[in-house]
């Protein structure tokens, strides 16, 4: 019959020849047996698959992240401010040396003719008034109750025990035995640190405490240290209110 072509023939001339693809331009959905068991869809042309989208926008998270890294690591990075450094807490050490190296002296003169307690009260009530307003004025009312109630077991070991116990001693005794008896505070605190477990001991520690001690034991000599001068009474209570400061320094 006419308009069959037969085997083996080519197409019709004037017909268009099959291209790659032509099964793709059907826009209806085409099964992919993927795994057995399993039937996806794939999408249709121009459409963009979910797992396309999912690995764009990764794609622009991660170049997003690494263009805010590179911004981070360009940020300039301040210098440290000199008021982080140790030059502070040497400066108030410095100071504390000078008042507590003056200490001797003049409560020796004053307990000729004041009583050793008077002289503690006196103290202890000085330092209350002063901190007691300085941190009322920062942190209020609350903040006073609650520092005088974390503070009071340490006032009581650190300004009570110690002040009298050092000044009952120090009318008992002579102003160098004193100030060589003080000097063991380093001794202490390092000593009682180490039983807490606070501080490890080592050889640098032991030099500077070795120092500290040795220096004030000079200056005593220099001043005329001698038994017939002291009393061992004094000297005892001397060396308790030292602990007690120690015990108040380490808490």
């Amino acid at each position: 019959m006419r308009g069959l072509s037969r085997a083996g023939r080519g197409p019709r001339q004037g017909g268009r020849r099959p291209e790659e693809g032509d099964h793709l331009r059907d826009h209806r959905p085409v099964l992919l047996l993927h795994h057995p068991g399993r039937v996806r869809h794939l999408p249709r042309p121009g459409e963009r698959s979910p797992l396309q989208h999912r690995e764009g926008s990764a794609a622009g998270a991660a170049s997003t992240g690494d263009r805010a890294g590179r911004g981070a690591l360009r940020r300039p990075v301040s210098p440290p401010s000199r008021s982080d450094g140790p030059l502070p807490a040497y400066l108030a050490a410095g100071a504390c040396t000078l008042i507590w190296g003056s200490n001797y002296s003049i409560a020796k003169r004053l307990l000729l003719e004041v009583d050793p307690l008077a002289v503690a009260w006196v103290r202890a009530a000085a330092g209350v008034l002063f901190f007691g307003l300085l941190l009322a004025l920062r942190d209020g009312r609350g903040g006073l109750v609650d520092g005088l109630r974390r503070a009071a077991p340490l006032g009581l070991l650190g300004i009570f025990a110690n002040q009298i116990l050092f000044m009952t001693g120090l009318r008992r005794t002579s102003a160098a035995h004193s100030a060589i008896l003080i000097a063991l505070l380093p001794v202490f605190v390092l000593l009682i640190s180490a039983l807490g477990r606070a501080e490890r001991i080592s050889v640098p520690k032991i030099a500077g405490v070795m120092v500290a001690f040795g220096g004030a034991t000079v200056i005593g000599l220099e001043h005329g240290v001698g038994l017939e001068a002291a009393s061992a009474t004094g000297d005892l209570l001397t060396l308790a209110g030292v602990l007690a400061f120690a015990g108040y320094t380490v808490l």
